[in-house]
């Protein structure tokens, strides 16, 4: 008989980490190395055309006047500034990458092929299956390890995120003691 799964609630920010971290794997050349502070973070030109690639069909043109075509392309640039929000909401750049080393160390496994996929998007590099191949796994089962890896990433980014931010207050538990 299959297990049944229990549904898990995800915090609204952990959900925008997880987004930014899909994002950056799926869209962006380097995929994940920027947060790992291997290679510079893009700069807003590049996000733009990383958030452009996502929502194609929306081209903003080349020469805005007015119009339409200005409400698309100041959403394109306030998406930008979203992504940056959202690293600075959870204790900045510097969190991710002190999260991206300790995650390392402690699954190393799992980091090698997110370091794999992130690499899919660079020419010439293997496909999702050689990816897949080279772990000793199938596509299926790397897609859940990536999943879970992502998860646990964004969990941790987000619970020191608001354990940095200025916002968090923390929750007293009050034991009711009945005698």
């Amino acid at each position: 008989m299959p297990r049944r799964r229990t549904e898990r609630y995800i915090p609204r920010g952990m959900k925008q980490i997880m987004g930014l971290l899909y994002l950056f794997l799926s869209r962006y050349p380097l995929g994940l190395y920027p947060f790992t502070n291997r290679t510079p973070f893009p700069d807003t030109a590049e996000i733009v055309e990383m958030v452009s690639m996502v929502r194609c069909g929306e081209d903003p043109g080349c020469h805005i006047d007015g119009g339409d075509k200005v409400a698309v392309a100041q959403r394109i640039i306030e998406s930008a500034d979203q992504i940056r929000d959202i690293i600075k909401k959870n204790g900045g750049l510097n969190v991710y990458y002190d999260i991206f080393e300790w995650y390392e160390k402690e699954c190393p496994e799992r980091i090698s092929i997110l370091r794999d996929l992130s690499m899919l998007r660079s020419p010439g590099f293997m496909t999702k299956m050689h990816v897949a191949s080279a772990h000793n796994m199938s596509i299926r089962t790397m897609d859940r390890e990536r999943d879970i890896a992502i998860l646990h990433i964004s969990r941790e980014v987000y619970r020191r995120g608001q354990l940095l931010s200025s916002e968090y207050t923390p929750v007293k538990w009050y034991v009711n003691d009945r005698k």
